[in-house]
């Protein structure tokens, strides 16, 4: 079985039975990523990490619950979407490089984060908090 040829589907379905492993499984989309480097597709990337994580979902088994939907599965994100450890540029060249963290307030549900901004709170008031101690950064 070609991991490179799968679909998302026939890809999870292979992790769950046990067909695939996750560390494999990163390693050739890792290996197709660094092949396919010259059409500039990825702003960056953490090969290192992905392949931690593919090793703990292994050594863990939780690939095989069939109830975890996207375990084992590598996820993309567009380098508009913030994360606490790769750069976002949003694709504007006013924020290349640009590292955000990521905050955790202590609020009890999803409900009180949207509470916070529908009271006129914004995104740097988070970061104000963070930076008087107020809130935690992961």
């Amino acid at each position: 079985m070609d991991p490179l040829e799968l679909t998302l589907i026939e890809a999870r379905a292979a992790l769950s039975k046990g067909e695939l492993g996750c560390l494999d499984y990163a390693d050739a989309l890792l290996q197709r990523c660094h092949a396919a480097q010259a059409l500039n597709a990825w702003v960056s990337q953490d090969g290192e990490a992905l392949r931690r994580v593919a090793r703990a979902v292994d050594q863990s088994g939780a690939a095989r619950d069939a109830s975890l939907l996207l375990a084992g599965v590598p996820i993309v994100l567009k380098d508009n979407i913030d994360t606490a450890s790769l750069p976002t540029s949003g694709g504007t060249r006013a924020l290349l490089g640009r590292v955000t963290r990521l905050v955790i307030l202590e609020l009890e549900n999803v409900k009180d984060v949207s509470e916070w901004f529908e009271r006129g709170h914004s995104e740097l008031e988070l970061i104000e908090l963070v930076e008087n101690g107020q809130a935690t950064t992961a």
